[in-house]
């Protein structure tokens, strides 16, 4: 592969998805990169148009189905190491690699409820803003003011913006997904922090950028989370309950026990049922195929519970796929993002 220098120093070679996936599948990706800036991001980006290489971009990989068997010519991008933060005029900027669950930490510390509802929420803010991230009635776009991209139809990319109020959030969905944008980070809308405040925060970040720490597991993401929010607790003597019922909700709805990537499909509000209630109208929970399996205890989850390739989780998305239609005539609308070889 003819490469810049830039991506020389940048890329390691032959890195298992499966380490970067909550899924935990995918086959070695021959060059892998997790720039840590705004400047690595770019200059890494600009390089691979320059000499005309072709790259894949994600987040923690929460959301995704990395293929068994990944391209040689590809470079397989992670932002989950890319983390920035700074406050301005009120308005504190998260880069996309940020955890949406970090959010809600923020939120007990300068003391506002409305950012709790993403606490363990897996993912990172960039694809959060992508899909519009919600807990029932709350989602992400309430929360931010301006959104920063890099317009990858372009030749040559430089830093934009663009006001929530342009963004077309709905359900699960925003202009980003009509258009070749890579979401970079957001400025939220909160107010002014007390010193004390921003050191608890930037304590945060430099916890999350621990390179020992991988967030694409669920069980470590988990872990790591409801220690840092008993953690606050503690320190600040105040009131976690809300958070503490999410963390119930997942539990009792096993959401950490297998490596999955949540709900497969998104529901069809049209058709007024949810998916998940669908499958279990079919018998289909608890079916299996390789090392993969349609969770015994929800519908829309297809779980590794035994070493799953991509061919299984495939198999069983065909499955409930062709079912769906034959019985209701739709076609259900996957939600987790199949990488293709």
């Amino acid at each position: 592969m003819n490469k810049s220098i830039g991506i020389e120093k940048l890329c390691q070679k032959n890195v298992p998805l499966a380490l970067h996936s909550s899924y935990q599948i995918g086959g070695k990706a021959a060059y892998f990169a997790e720039p840590e800036t705004t400047k690595e991001l770019l200059d890494l980006l600009n390089s691979c148009k320059k000499v005309g290489l072709d790259y894949y971009l994600f987040g923690c990989g929460t959301n995704i189905l990395f293929p068994d068997q990944p391209r040689d010519d590809r470079i397989f991008i992670s932002l989950k190491r890319y983390i920035e933060s700074r406050l301005i005029n009120g308005k504190l900027f998260l880069s996309a690699g940020i955890p949406l669950s970090l959010i809600s930490l923020l939120g007990i510390i300068v003391d506002k409820s409305d950012f709790q509802f993403t606490y363990l929420l897996p993912g990172s803010v960039g694809a959060g803003i992508y899909i519009n991230a919600k807990y029932y009635d709350d989602q992400l776009s309430d929360l931010v003011d301006t959104i920063y991209y890099f317009d990858l139809a372009k030749d040559r990319l430089s830093l934009e913006k663009i006001a929530v109020e342009e963004c077309e959030f709905d359900y699960k969905s925003s202009i980003f997904q009509d258009k070749q944008w890579l979401i970079v980070g957001a400025d939220f809308n909160l107010t002014d922090c007390s010193q004390q405040e921003l050191q608890r925060i930037d304590s945060l970040l430099a916890k999350v950028r621990d390179k020992k720490l991988n967030l694409s597991s669920l069980t470590e993401f988990k872990s790591f989370f409801t220690t840092e929010m008993n953690n606050l607790k503690g320190e600040l003597d105040i009131d976690c309950s809300y958070l503490q019922e999410i963390e119930q909700f997942r539990e009792e709805r096993n959401h950490f026990e297998y490596p999955c990537c949540g709900s497969v499909f998104k529901n069809n509000y049209s058709y007024g049922t949810p998916t998940g209630a669908l499958v279990d109208q079919l018998g289909l929970k608890g079916k299996k195929y390789g090392g993969a399996m349609i969770a015994p205890y929800h519908g829309n989850f297809i779980i590794n519970y035994n070493q799953a390739q991509t061919s299984d989780v495939l198999y069983l998305i065909d499955l409930i796929t062709d079912e769906i239609v034959k019985n209701y005539g739709f076609t259900p609308e996957p939600e987790v993002i199949i990488v293709g070889n």
